[in-house]
């Protein structure tokens, strides 16, 4: 009985901790959420998302139906769009159905961190205590509550695959099998493939896992039913692209269309060197707050390279530390984070900030578990004084986990949203509710002036379609080098996109997309086609504030 109501108080006593760090992520999440409503679209991928699932719900098929003769969606797999076709079908009006779609969104993303360390905890790889320190860790980083509600597919991916690796160590745990476990298993891990492509890593990290614990004829089967399961997708996807003019690989084949536009091979080294310095950074910069509010540019050149080349690598050495001995014990985490890794070097741009939330709880976990191997190789050093070592480790552990939730909270309350001010150039930064302002004058200018018919060239095409009902194209395909050498735009890209699409109309607008540069890049290549061909180019519109400009092109005068 007595053990009965311990058990009741502690479980009572976890849910309380559970409910309050839910709460107060939610309160925080919240202005990142009203940030967002207005930033939707600027990120791109994210207006694709909710484009195709606009066609998917309205039984168009799997289409970018914002680009002119709506090709099929060959890049991203159907998984995501179908989830959010779902919810376009009970909500359709737009952007009405944003107030549905967000708040979505962030309850993934906190049910991904839950479920992450929920699984960590049943699977005794860490403690009521250290899943209490992981969680607020996660939940409270202000980069994370920023992304929460951004309509992309990496939260729910993160959900799937934290499910799909518990359910793997639950199978290989079991003693009692159902001959419908392996289905189940094959088909959960097939999911996670279907939301980004990038599951096959979940896939072969369970594989892996199940390979190292002897259950070789259980691993084929579910191999076989996880391939069997995307198979007909792959396929479709390969045969589809085909048909989709190459024009348009931006859109629809992005690694393929990546490779095939890379810089010169001296630009490629220095800009893989830049990408590893800057994975580290990011890192960094992800798991320790307040490491970014040093002001790097009042130091010495010296001191930056002591930074970069040093400290922070050293920051990091607990993580690779703690990823040696998972994998060396056949953790399915550390299996799994090191096939993620791996799969984000043939990724051919930086690391992102979503990268990393797909598996930021499991890279505490081995940030915890390195720390650990560290402090245990010392210790046999401190034979002499090993109480005073075992307590100076216990301090520095509390201290450091104090660190952790301390400071995420403080970077969430003090930058949670900030993006409200957004760099649209090097020069100019603005407020969200004043360009909301610019938009929606902009956008209700085009619907009352310009015919159904008509195509644009715009820097935010997807969400620039879901506003006007008009098909639009990038300004550019976007080549890697131009993301290398920051010329996202030119006279002569605006120029083949107009020919391409056969645009009747060039929208210059603020967008997210490389430091925001794409928008004074599109006037200037705009000025240029003025100058080149007189008469071609008329502007007729601009909104009050500046932001948004119209120019109504004659493609007549242009050159075929």
């Amino acid at each position: 009985m007595l053990k009965a109501r311990l058990h009741k108080k502690q479980a009572l006593i976890i849910f309380s901790i559970l409910a309050l760090i839910l709460g107060s992520a939610t309160i925080l999440a919240c202005r990142s959420l009203d940030a967002y409503r207005s930033f939707f679209g600027m990120y791109h991928d994210d207006g694709i998302y909710l484009v195709t699932a606009k066609s998917l719900a309205e039984n168009l098929g799997y289409r970018i139906i914002s680009l002119p003769g709506s090709p099929f969606e060959t890049k991203y797999p159907i998984g995501f769009p179908f989830l959010l076709s779902l919810a376009w079908r009970l909500f359709p009006n737009f952007p009405q159905n944003l107030n549905v779609l967000l708040p979505l969104q962030v309850v993934t993303s906190f049910a991904a961190v839950v479920v992450a360390v929920c699984y960590l905890v049943k699977t005794g790889k860490v403690t009521i205590a250290l899943a209490a320190v992981i969680l607020p860790a996660c939940l409270f980083n202000y980069h994370f509550l920023d992304f929460a509600p951004m309509i992309m597919s990496d939260m729910p991916f993160a959900l799937f695959s934290f499910l799909a690796l518990w359910a793997t160590e639950r199978f290989s745990a079991s003693k009692n099998k159902s001959p419908s476990a392996p289905i189940a298993l094959g088909l959960l891990l097939a999911s996670c493939a279907t939301l980004r492509l990038q599951g096959i890593v979940v896939i072969l990290s369970s594989i892996v896992f199940l390979v190292i614990r002897r259950k070789l004829a259980a691993a084929a089967t579910i191999l076989g039913i996880a391939t069997v399961s995307l198979a007909p997708q792959l396929i479709w996807q390969a045969e589809a692209r085909a048909e989709i003019a190459p024009y348009l690989s931006f859109y629809t084949n992005y690694v393929a269309h990546a490779y095939s536009t890379l810089p010169d091979l001296r630009l490629l080294v220095r800009e893989a060197q830049s990408c590893f310095y800057w994975s580290v950074l990011m890192q960094v910069n992800t798991y320790l707050p307040f490491l970014q509010n040093i002001e790097y540019e009042s130091l010495s050149p010296k001191q930056l390279e002591l930074i970069y080349r040093v400290i922070y690598p050293l920051l990091i050495l607990p993580l690779l530390i703690g990823l040696v001995v998972g994998v060396r014990r056949g953790s399915l985490p550390a299996i799994y984070l090191l096939l993620h890794a791996i799969s984000l070097t043939v990724w051919p741009v930086r690391l992102e900030w979503r990268h990393i939330f797909t598996v930021l709880p499991l890279s505490y976990f081995l940030f915890f578990l390195g720390s650990r191997a560290i402090a245990k190789r010392l210790k046999r050093a401190a034979r002499a004084r090993r109480s005073l070592f075992q307590n100076l480790c216990a301090a520095l552990s509390l201290g450091f986990s104090a660190y952790l939730i301390a400071g995420a909270t403080g970077e969430s309350l003090q930058y949670v949203g900030e993006y409200q001010h957004l760099v649209v150039s090097p020069t100019v930064v603005i407020n969200l509710s004043v360009m909301a302002h610019d938009s929606s004058q902009t956008f209700s200018w085009i619907r009352s002036n310009t015919p159904e018919q008509a195509v644009f060239i715009s820097n935010n095409d997807p969400s620039f379609f879901l506003y006007t009902s008009r098909k639009a194209l990038l300004p550019s395909p976007l080549e890697i080098w131009r993301f290398v050498k920051m010329r996202l735009v030119d006279a002569q890209s605006l120029l083949s996109a107009i020919q391409f699409g056969k645009a009747d109309y060039v929208l210059a607008e603020p967008t997210f997309r490389g430091s925001g540069m794409s928008m004074d890049q599109t006037d200037q290549a705009v000025e240029s086609l003025r100058k080149r061909f007189p008469g071609a180019v008329k502007t007729v519109f601009k909104s009050s504030n500046g932001l948004m400009r119209i120019y109504e092109i004659k493609r007549e005068l242009l050159p075929k």
